[in-house]
């Protein structure tokens, strides 16, 4: 009835919902074709129009259905499917998939794969949904029997059947006595695997599961051998036996025959776009990766994802090593940068949802899925206004959102954001999920050419201009200065010695003369102005650059400087506190009348000066 009054009103969803329910309705009546037929035409139809939310929900009854007659392999190709799409990156989604891929595993005899599945999820269970922990140490306990763990299995099955009886789960302790039973049998506890057993078919004669009453009938089988009681064993055998029966006739349906067509267009067509995919996007790897500086790297990148995914908005929100908050460092919108006056993110936004779960995102619309994330919408969509200076535009009603990792944590997020509803696919995710990969690698990059690049220009110890680039940079000045129509546009060279310095790495240690290096370039670095050039000469001396200042107050700052040094106080090896002095050489003069080498020769003749006097004072040329 509700299938015909929605194909009546034309209401997609809501006939991708029967069809859903159909394929679990089909399935407790094990009536697998039917069910099959449902869900390959619900998963068709929510296709069509990028239902992923829908498409993977009926995968996972579909799945499921797989796993009751046994498929397991069918079972686990479309789990792999789950696991990729944007439906199931709430960490629930992910708890359940990943208990059923160990599952398909076990069976198909991948015993270190399902151990890895289930890890995981006895990871995000602990984390996010401890209810689940049951369910997933019953799996746990399963696999370790399989691989002939045996007391470490025994330990899980105790701990899983303890917390079944706490939670009255009877889903939980049925699904617990019947792996334990398993275990037993191959331990020859024969008569404590009937018992179990015994427990399990009680509660299965209600539901008439056909997977689990082959098994349970199997192993009760089994174990009557086991005990020698052969006519009960084969009592058990034959019920097992025509149930097997059973699920070959379904497994030949021709439904079966149709949907294997279906899966191999589907795959055919899928390695095709993953083929375009894998040359386009190896060669905006190359272009992304070949940026070594930041900013050029975050345009490339959002220019690329416009060009690859049709979306309004690419934003980029990275982590302030400087305060430690996540703030949005890069936002492009309509084929432009834009500047938000408010950078720092909000901390009850999608962003934030990313950053705390290590989840992705992806929302079709908006206002129907937005309650997954954020409690208070209407609150959080007021603020998402006046963020945007109370402008009239829309909001974005589509959203995918991939964090950044970096040595394993969280740095940022990438996200793309479209005006329409339904405007991205599964597709569309991966290519984001690959841009976040190229870009971690290309940050990483970027990184280091900073680190290079800095190296090349600072004096390693103290942090400050080391020769070289200080003379490329007083000439730049330089050059500036005297190219100027006035001869008033002076340029001051302070050059500072600090007194009897040898007798510092001599008396005491060089460790010590490092340390007092540092002080004095701090203390210098900390007098001067921004706009003043600081640099390591050589060995103990400095050199300042001042520009367009009077004698009087270049004189003031280098004896500021010099007053400065004589109040360090820095700390020896030996744990005693020392002090330190300078000599100053300083001279004002036109940079249009002397080259930069001859204004440097005056303030070092000055410094002699300094130095011949008795040194700790300042002398001006």
């Amino acid at each position: 009835k509700a299938s015909d009054i929605f194909k009546a009103t034309g209401n997609t969803e809501g006939q991708i919902a029967v069809f859903s329910a159909m394929v679990s309705g089909y399935s407790s009546q094990q009536n697998h074709s039917r069910a099959i037929e449902m869900a390959a035409l619900g998963i068709e139809l929510s296709d069509s129009i990028g239902g992923t939310e829908r498409t993977t929900q009926i995968k996972n009854n579909l799945a499921v259905l797989y796993m009751e007659i046994s498929k397991y392999d069918e079972a686990k190709r479309i789990l792999d499917q789950i696991e990729s799409s944007p439906s199931c990156f709430n960490n629930n989604g992910k708890i359940v998939c990943y208990i059923n891929q160990a599952e398909c595993d076990t069976y198909l005899g991948q015993l270190d794969s399902a151990i890895i599945y289930i890890s995981k999820a006895l990871h995000l269970a602990r984390q996010y949904n401890p209810s689940m922990v049951t369910n997933v140490m019953k799996e746990m306990a399963n696999i370790y029997a399989k691989k002939g763990w045996y007391g470490l299995a025994e330990e899980k099955f105790i701990e899983s059947y303890k917390l079944s009886k706490e939670s009255r789960s009877q889903l939980y302790i049925q699904d617990t006595l019947f792996y334990w039973a398993e275990l037993d049998i191959t331990q020859k506890k024969f008569k404590d695997a009937i018992r179990k057993l015994y427990s399990v078919k009680q509660r299965l004669d209600s539901s008439n599961s056909m997977r689990y009453l082959d098994r349970v009938y199997y192993n009760i089988s089994k174990a009557y051998k086991g005990l020698g009681k052969f006519e009960k064993a084969y009592y058990y055998l034959e019920k097992h036996y025509d149930i097997k029966k059973s699920m070959e006739d379904v497994q030949k349906e021709q439904n079966l025959i149709i949907l294997e067509s279906k899966r191999k267009e589907e795959e055919k067509a899928t390695y095709k776009l993953l083929y375009e995919q894998t040359q386009t996007m190896a060669s905006v790897g190359r272009r992304v990766l070949s940026r070594l500086q930041k900013e050029e790297m975050l345009q490339v990148i959002a220019t690329e994802i416009v060009d690859l995914i049709k979306t309004d908005i690419v934003q980029i929100v990275l982590l302030d090593k400087s305060d430690n908050t996540f703030k949005t460092e890069y936002v492009f919108e309509k084929e432009e940068r834009i500047e938000l006056l408010s950078k720092a993110i909000e901390k009850d936004g999608l962003c934030s949802y990313v950053i705390a779960n290590n989840e992705e995102v992806f929302i079709s619309d908006i206002n129907r899925e937005y309650s997954k994330y954020i409690k208070d919408i209407e609150t959080h969509i007021d603020k998402m206004k006046l963020k945007r200076d109370n402008s009239n535009s829309n909001l974005p009603e589509s959203i995918i959102i991939c964090p950044l990792i970096k040595d394993e944590t969280i740095i940022g997020t990438l996200s793309v954001q479209s005006y329409i509803k339904n405007a991205f696919s599964v597709n569309d995710l991966n290519l984001l999920r690959i841009f976040a990969s190229y870009f971690e690698i290309g940050l990483e990059n970027a990184s280091l050419y900073d680190k290079v690049e800095h190296a090349s220009k600072f004096d390693a110890l103290t942090d400050v201009y080391n020769r070289r680039e200080f003379f490329f940079q007083a000439e730049n000045l330089h050059k500036v200065l005297s190219s100027g129509a006035s001869t008033e546009d002076k340029l001051c060279v302070l050059m500072i010695d600090l007194d009897n310095f040898k007798e510092i790495n001599d008396k005491f240690s060089h460790q010590d003369g490092d340390r007092a290096l540092i002080a004095v370039a701090s203390t210098i670095k900390n007098t001067i102005e921004k706009s003043d050039l600081l640099g390591r000469y050589g060995g103990e001396e400095f050199i300042v650059l001042i520009s367009g200042k009077s004698d009087e107050e270049c004189f003031n700052k280098a004896e500021l400087i010099r007053k400065n040094i004589e109040a360090i106080s820095f700390g020896l090896k030996t744990g005693l506190r020392a002090r330190i002095t300078a000599s100053i050489g300083a001279a004002n003069l036109s940079a249009a009348s002397f080259p930069l080498s001859e204004i440097i020769h005056f303030a070092d003749t000055e410094l002699y000066r300094a130095k011949k006097s008795g040194k700790n004072s300042v002398y001006f040329h």
